[in-house]
C-alpha cells in the first residue's frame, strides 16, 4: 500500500445509533449533552468502539456498505485508539488481513475501512440484549474457538 489512509471515517445512519449506544452517548430525541454517560457502556469511546468494529468486519472479512452516511471521524482517531504513541499501523492491518482490492486505492481503501466497521458495528449490535446489556463474553469465546 503506498498511500497513508488520511480521511474521514463514516458509518450508516443505523452504525451511528449503535456506536452511540456502544459508548454510551444518549441517542434521545433531544440529544441532551448534559446528561452523563451510561456507565454500562462497553465501550469508553466512540473512537474505541469504531476500532473494535473495524478490526472485527477485517477479522471476518465481511463489509456492509453505507446507503446513508452519518457522523465524522477523522482516521487518526481511530489510530490513536488503538495506540497513542501510533506504533501499530491499522492501514498495515488492512493491507495484510483484507482483501487485494481493499488497498487497491486511496478510495478504495476509505470504502474498505468504513464498511468493514459498519458490519462490525452491526455485528456488535446483535449482541444486545436490551437498552443496556451487551454480552460480548460467549461472543468473544466463539472467535477465539
Amino acid at each position: 500500500m503506498n498511500f497513508r489512509l488520511d480521511f474521514q471515517v463514516q458509518t450508516s445512519v443505523k452504525g451511528h445509533k449503535v456506536l452511540k449506544k456502544l459508548s454510551g452517548i444518549d441517542d434521545s430525541e433531544d440529544g441532551d449533552k448534559s446528561k452523563p454517560k451510561n456507565s454500562k457502556a462497553p465501550f469508553k469511546t466512540m473512537s474505541h468502539a469504531i476500532l473494535f468494529s473495524f478490526i472485527l468486519g477485517l477479522f471476518y472479512g465481511e463489509r456492509k456498505s453505507l446507503k446513508d452516511r452519518s457522523g465524522n471521524w477523522h482516521f487518526s482517531s481511530i489510530q490513536k485508539a488503538a495506540d497513542s504513541n501510533q506504533k501499530y499501523d491499522l492501514g498495515a492491518l488492512l493491507h495484510h488481513f483484507g482483501k487485494p482490492a481493499d488497498f487497491a486505492s486511496p478510495e478504495a481503501a476509505q470504502t474498505a475501512v468504513m464498511e468493514y466497521i459498519n458490519w462490525g458495528l452491526y455485528e456488535l449490535d446483535s449482541q444486545s440484549f436490551g437498552d443496556d446489556d451487551y454480552r460480548f463474553g460467549e461472543y468473544i469465546k466463539d472467535i477465539l474457538q
